[in-house]
């Protein structure tokens, strides 16, 4: 499973909560429903007037901006305040950019290996290292991920050639978009031998993203 990258994520909102003295808890919320939270550290008690002010402003100069275009709107929303309040506002937008630059790295979670050893007798002609050597390079799946996220099927699969990857030689490849409405936000698959049971594997990973679908969707 692709998890969903903040780059492709639209800022829903952003809340700015006081947490006593010199703290300052952010909060990121996004169209798919992830929320991100982190606390700033201020050399002075937060002037709430003032965290009221950036929290609108904020909100009204990038709520609907994809994450990854919020980097200018960011910086320029220093100079909107008196220079006695631009450390707090800097620092708020130095935890905010950190942020989207931490979590805009593309990753994929991996479950099930097991199957694939117990299958290894029947299904694979050779041994199944070179696969389980495949799985475990991310930047593999990734690309796999992307060049499939192109076809026009709903589902789509990689049949052994097809991965372009001399390890996935003896295996096939189903996946499907999950989240967004009509732009999918990340992708989900199952990975099995040539000789896969096709319809079931491809019902069955459309009925999960529905599934997460509705999830992110809330």
């Amino acid at each position: 499973m692709q998890y969903p990258s903040l780059r492709r994520s639209v800022l829903r909102h952003v809340e700015l909560v006081p947490l006593g003295e010199r703290r300052l808890l952010v909060v990121i919320i996004t169209d798919n429903g992830r929320v991100e939270q982190r606390t700033v550290e201020l050399a002075t008690d937060p002037d709430l007037d003032v965290v009221a002010v950036l929290r609108a402003r904020l909100n009204v100069a990038a709520v609907g901006r994809r994450l990854a275009e919020l980097n200018t709107v960011l910086a320029a929303l220093i100079d909107l305040f008196a220079p006695d309040d631009a450390p707090l506002v800097r620092s708020v937008v130095s935890v905010l950019e950190e942020t989207l630059a931490q979590e805009s790295e593309e990753r994929v979670a991996l479950g099930g290996t097991a199957n694939l050893a117990r299958a290894n007798g029947s299904d694979f002609t050779h041994t199944l290292g070179p696969v389980l050597e495949a799985l475990e390079e991310q930047v593999v799946l990734l690309r796999l991920l992307t060049e499939m996220a192109e076809d026009a099927a709903t589902v789509s699969a990689r049949i052994g050639r097809e991965t372009q990857h001399e390890g996935l030689l003896e295996t096939s490849f189903v996946t499907t978009g999950y989240g967004g409405d009509g732009d999918a936000l990340a992708r989900i698959g199952s990975i099995g031998p040539l000789r896969m049971d096709y319809p079931g594997t491809m019902a069955s990973v459309r009925a999960v993203a529905r599934y997460l679908t509705r999830i992110l969707a809330g």
